[in-house]
């Protein structure tokens, strides 16, 4: 049967000066007013039912011919004994739970330059993570200038230039990625100086093609690396959340580039320097999809 806590005069007994009159007349408000017994509103409203024993410690002593003066007694004392104890058989207290087991200390309260998203978050983890990032930004520049080379009117090998091009714009993402990570885990991101890349790709003996598709798998090896070195510290220090979002995000997708990279080298040795540069850039037709990991 469903109640109104005002209407059942709920609100009023928190209100009232707790004497034996007026307890009496309001646990008789409430048994008239919801048809049910005091018994029943003790597992719907264990606040409602400490204010009903603490009326009934004031009635029986009054009935005991105990001054007014012992009847506040008796109140406070039921007051005090009725907080202490767990109604309704309580598993989850929030707030005592919290301040038993000291979890509040881990919320610093030094001020506002303090992250409090962070959580066990290693400092190696964060400088691995800034170290990810620049050679993330590192690779899209030189992936940027290689597109650029391969732009120019004298050279004319425009979707190898769309390919490096978009190669640029998948390592910014994955810069931008790592920052995003970073700054969730509380971490603080520091950008560090980039290297400037060559801006002159061609090789007399190798051609401009091979010898720039070599140099972009030595990149991505060395990327790897350092992933890998990422992933090492996370392990070390035991974040399993970080190890898998590093796993997933990044060392499983760059198995995937190193061997389609390392493909295009292997066909750009066998086709030479003359007419298969072209052949192999009218393949590159459209771009090229970074491949997916493999689950």
């Amino acid at each position: 049967m469903a109640f109104s806590l005002a209407h059942a005069g709920v609100l009023n007994l928190q209100a009232l000066a707790f004497s034996p009159a007026s307890c009496t007349t309001s646990q008789n408000a409430v048994r008239s007013s919801t048809g049910v017994a005091p018994a029943f509103m003790k597992q719907r409203a264990p606040f409602m039912f400490n204010s009903r024993r603490r009326c009934a410690s004031i009635v029986a002593a009054a009935d005991g011919n105990s001054s007014y003066r012992d009847l506040e007694t008796v109140s406070a004392g039921s007051t005090e004994e009725i907080s202490e104890e767990v109604l309704g058989g309580e598993i989850f207290r929030p707030m005592q739970d919290l301040q038993e087991s000291g979890i509040l200390d881990l919320v610093d309260q030094r001020g506002n330059d303090t992250s409090l998203a962070r959580q066990r978050y290693s400092p190696d983890t964060e400088t691995a993570i800034n170290d990810s990032i620049n050679v993330a930004y590192t690779l899209s520049y030189a992936f940027h200038s290689m597109a650029a080379f391969f732009d120019r009117d004298n050279i004319a090998l425009q979707n190898v230039a769309k390919y490096f091009y978009d190669r640029s714009k998948y390592e910014l993402d994955d810069a931008l990625k790592l920052t995003d990570y970073q700054n969730r885990r509380g971490g603080r991101v520091q950008l560090l100086p980039l290297q400037a890349p060559f801006s002159e790709f061609d090789d007399p003996e190798k051609g401009d093609a091979l010898n720039t598709f070599e140099l972009a798998l030595g990149l991505e090896k060395i990327q790897n690396e350092k992933y890998l070195a990422l992933q090492a510290a996370i392990a070390e220090v035991g974040d399993p959340q970080a190890d898998d979002y590093v796993k997933s995000t990044y060392l499983h997708p760059q198995i995937e580039k190193l061997k389609r990279t390392a493909e295009q080298v292997r066909q750009l040795r066998r086709v030479g320097k003359g007419y298969g540069v072209w052949h192999f850039d009218q393949e590159l037709e459209g771009g090229e999809e970074i491949p997916e990991p493999v689950a």
